[in-house]
């Protein structure tokens, strides 16, 4: 039988606030990160609304786990 990978209603009400920010600060960084816009916005009034988020999201370097070894993570959770 094929395992669901994104979790079971277990493991998933298992996360804790703790698990989520070890996973941004382990994986999040504006150095990886892409936005895409869509609506009835001008590109300059995007930027300009969007031009805080260098200044306050510190570049991290990070280091991607394989996919098995995450699962194993929420498997033993």
């Amino acid at each position: 039988m094929a395992q669901n990978s994104q979790g079971t209603e277990a493991s998933v009400e298992a996360i804790t606030l703790n698990n989520l920010k070890e996973y941004y600060n382990s994986n999040l960084t504006p150095k990886l990160a892409s936005l895409n816009l869509v609506g009835d916005i001008s590109q300059d009034k995007a930027i300009s609304n969007l031009e805080t988020i260098n200044q306050k999201w510190e570049t991290r370097d990070v280091a991607f786990r394989i996919l098995a070894e995450i699962f194993a993570d929420f498997l033993c959770l």
